[in-house]
Parts: structure tokens; sequence; C-alpha cells
């Protein structure tokens, strides 16, 4: 039995018009990002991308980032999923869905897109209708799926003279029972030995308590919820 489904959040800013394309004059890596607020302790598990002129077929990654001070600036950002995915529906404005692994987050995190693309090409849809002051760009990383390395080379794009906002769609989720860590329907010592061979880690579905280390809370609250799953 899967788990079940309690709660959809969806993160987005943009009004789902695709009005510009936006990257790298001379080509490169080019990343753009949105920040999100997890009501509680969510798993992210899907992104909408739109995106702008580029090949087709173009490789691409998506990253979700924990946010570990909770400003608001990926400038500090840590990488917990970075997933290859290739480019589908370009310079159309259709928002292009993507899996994601289910990935552990909470309070303030990062959805970051990053594309190599060459000169001429703009990957990045973007929304101008209106603007929160929340798309970050960044470029100049060497790194993919670590595009804010060194803290310099980023900014909100409002600062650059294009206020808007990128055509990202964010889906996360709640999950009824948490302490079922394999998925089978069932709180069990199955559940524990998951735990205990991923002790020590931070966030993931293992951290069932979501207080970000993998520890002898996890232990307990599965003991708690010891059975099957509502």
């Amino acid at each position: 039995m899967p788990r079940i489904l309690q709660t959809e959040q969806i993160c987005e800013y943009h009004d789902g018009d695709y009005d510009q394309d936006i990257g790298l004059v001379t080509g490169g890596l080019w990343g753009w990002t949105i920040p999100c607020e997890a009501d509680t302790c969510m798993w992210v598990n899907g992104v909408e991308v739109a995106w702008g002129r580029v090949s087709s077929n173009t490789p691409a990654r998506i990253l979700v980032q924990d946010d570990p001070n909770n400003d608001g600036d990926p400038g500090d950002s840590v990488t917990l999923t970075c997933i290859l995915v290739l480019t589908q529906q370009e310079d159309t404005g259709w928002l292009v869905h993507y899996s994601v692994p289910p990935t552990q987050v909470s309070g303030t995190y990062f959805v970051t897109v990053t594309c190599n693309h060459e000169e001429g090409e703009y990957p990045a849809g973007f929304d101008t209708s209106s603007t929160q002051e929340t798309s970050w760009a960044t470029w100049g990383c060497p790194d993919p799926c670590e595009p804010f390395c060194g803290y310099q080379d980023y900014g909100l794009i409002d600062d650059f003279g294009l206020p808007g906002n990128w055509l990202i769609t964010v889906h996360s989720e709640v999950l009824e029972c948490p302490e079922d860590v394999n998925r089978n329907g069932v709180v069990d010592i199955m559940d524990i030995f998951h735990v205990l061979n991923h002790w020590g880690e931070g966030a993931g579905i293992f951290n069932v308590n979501c207080d970000d280390i993998v520890d002898i809370d996890d232990v307990f609250d599965i003991l708690d919820a010891w059975g099957l799953c509502p």
C-alpha cells in the first residue's frame, strides 16, 4: 500500500503567461531559482518548468535546495536533490511537469533549474506581468548541481533591471504516515532497520520527525505509530 497523500501544496509566483525568455548572451551555465515555504514538514515530488528558446531535448537539471538559515537568499543553499531532465515544448509557454524523487523540506527552501546553453539561446521562461522580487539568477559556477558555489555571480532578477517571475511551479505533499519509511502500509521493524541504516543523515524520508537528523527520536516516533497506517 503506498503512502496516503494528505495535503498538497503548490509554490509559484507567475500567472502562467510566457512573456519573455532569459539566458546568458554568450551562452554557458545559467541557473534560475525561486524560494518556497513549507507549511510543515513536506516532500517535494514534482516541478513544472516552461522552457524558452533552446534546442530541443537540451539537458538541464532541476534542484531542490535547503535554506539553512531560512533567510530567503540562496547564496548559501544546500542541494538536497539534483535530477537530470531534457527540455520539452521549448518556446511554447507550456509548463512541462517533471517528477522529483520525494525530497523532504521544511521552512524556506529553493527550487533551481540549471541549463548549459549555447550563445543565442535563452532557456528560462519568464512572466513579466508582475513581480514579488522572488526570482533569482546565478551563473559562473561550473557544477550544474551546485550553482551557488562561492556565493558570487547571483542576485534577484529585479536588480538586473528585469522584474518578473520565473515560470516554475513546485508541487509538494504532506504524508499521513511518515513513519512508514519503506512505504508498505505498515509501521514495523523493517522501518526501524531502514532508520538505523541511515543513522546520522539529514533531511530525507528516514528523518521521520523532520528535525534534520536521523536519530533515536525517529525510532521513538516509529514505535509510537506501530502497526497499520491509517
